[in-house]
């Protein structure tokens, strides 16, 4: 595949880390893009980024998102990847202020305001409180939650030290892995630090690391505190990259809003990749 010559925008959502393409004329073949994700996100020998997202054509909303995590596998969604595609959609004049993205999970809505950018995140699908897993003979709980069709893994965990690094890489690589999730699930380490204020790190599948912030990931952790009854439907969520706002519309967790900033960092033209 030749990449010389691909134009690229580099853009950040509360630290997640992306490069955004206008793919509506099939730049990037189907069958290349797990590779060409691989390719340049690798970190010091690239651009380097969490992942690609992809404008492309849809007949059933204003356009398609495609997103790649940085080992080519295809995302069913990514929360923070969404909102700057919206964003970066709506400053290319691909979409107004108002849109609709399809996904591989479902039909998000989405609003753009100066910076932030407001999208549904795909409604709860599945939900298990309370699932016990060992780790290292270590018995810990687990909250299970699926958003979207299919449903995109979130496992949630309530920690009240969330500093421990080793914790967050060895258990949140083990847990991504159990036998539990056979798809796999993102694990998210979750406190309560104030009335309706959490903090939250995630270990990501596909990245296979920690990421600085995550957009679903932070939606899954404010159901959990909501479902446990520890917040309210507003919930402020402190990442290591920014803070996001998660707001839970009704109970039954089928309309969920996340917000914030959707940074355009600088644009570029693919050389040498």
């Amino acid at each position: 595949m030749k990449t010389e010559g691909i134009q690229f925008c580099k853009m950040s959502g509360a630290g997640n880390d992306f490069l955004v393409i206008d793919n509506r004329e099939g730049l990037i073949p189907e069958k290349e893009k797990g590779d060409f994700a691989k390719s340049v996100c690798r970190r010091r020998l690239s651009v380097g980024a969490d992942g690609i997202l992809l404008v492309e054509p849809s007949q059933v909303a204003t356009f398609r998102m495609r997103y790649f995590n940085a080992d080519g596998t295809e995302g069913e969604m990514c929360g923070n990847g969404a909102r700057c595609i919206t964003r970066f959609a709506y400053l290319k004049g691909i979409a107004g202020e108002e849109m609709t993205v399809e996904s591989m999970s479902g039909i998000l809505e989405a609003h753009v305001s100066g910076k932030q950018a407001t999208i549904t995140l795909n409604p709860v699908t599945e939900k298990e409180l309370n699932k016990e897993i060992m780790v290292n003979d270590r018995r810990i709980c687990v909250d299970y939650i699926e958003e979207g069709t299919p449903g995109l893994p979130h496992s949630v965990i309530f920690k009240d030290d969330l500093t421990m690094e080793e914790d967050i890489e060895e258990i949140g690589r083990r847990i991504r892995y159990d036998k539990a999730f056979p798809r796999g699930t993102n694990v998210n380490f979750c406190r309560v630090v104030g009335k309706n204020t959490i903090m939250n790190r995630t270990y990501e599948r596909g990245v296979e690391r920690e990421t600085l912030a995550c957009g679903t990931g932070s939606g899954a952790a404010a159901c959990a505190v909501f479902l446990h009854g520890m917040c309210g439907p507003e919930v402020e969520v402190r990442t290591k990259g920014g803070t996001l706002k998660i707001t839970i519309e009704d109970d039954t967790l089928q309309k969920i809003y996340l917000t914030g900033e959707a940074r355009m960092v600088y644009e570029g033209i693919l050389k040498e990749v």
